[in-house]
């Protein structure tokens, strides 16, 4: 790969493209956050799943909260299934099959029996942009026929799978939660 040294002489020479400055905060928070030993491959990692995710962002749109309710109310009473009947249910309810491909890929589920609860609640992560906003639709989901009430387990069980895949989350902490489940 051909890198460009040419210098640059004057400021009216840059242009910053205008998602470069939140793309690069991102990977520096990751980074500082993950201190990985090495951070070339890291990069690559990084930008991959960023690209991915990029990827999901233009070729699936992300469910409805119609949708998902639609989805909760068939699999309430399921704890386990095949992924592919899970994609085909979701799909039945207009969920983009891509959408629900880039989750499973994005967090690299095994292709054994899931909690289909497991797959919803990322599936909502995607519909929203804060923590607050993830939070407010995990209970119009899961609380669609109660009038927005989870109950305590289902609640906890909510934020365990949702503290699974948090980084900053540590494997004991899971498992101290896990085991007061």
């Amino acid at each position: 790969m051909d890198l460009d040294y040419d210098p640059i002489y004057c400021v009216e020479q840059i242009q910053i493209p205008p998602a470069l400055p939140d793309i690069l905060k991102g990977f520096a928070k990751e980074a500082i956050r993950l201190q990985p030993p090495c951070l070339h491959e890291f990069a690559c990692t990084y930008f991959q799943r960023l690209l991915a995710t990029a990827k999901l962002d233009a070729t699936a749109p992300p469910p409805t909260l119609a949708q998902l309710q639609a989805v909760w109310v068939d699999l309430k009473d399921t704890e386990s299934m095949n992924p592919e009947t899970l994609r085909e249910i979701c799909a039945s309810h207009g969920i983009a099959s891509a959408a629900f491909s880039k989750v499973f890929q994005l967090i690299e589920f095994p292709s054994d029996p899931v909690d289909p609860k497991e797959i919803l609640v990322l599936l909502v992560t995607t519909t929203a942009k804060s923590f607050v906003a993830v939070i407010d639709a995990l209970f119009k989901v899961f609380g669609h026929k109660t009038g927005g009430k989870m109950s305590v387990p289902l609640f906890f069980k909510v934020l365990f799978f949702m503290a699974k895949r948090d980084r900053d989350i540590s494997p004991q902490t899971v498992s101290d939660l896990t085991k007061s489940l």
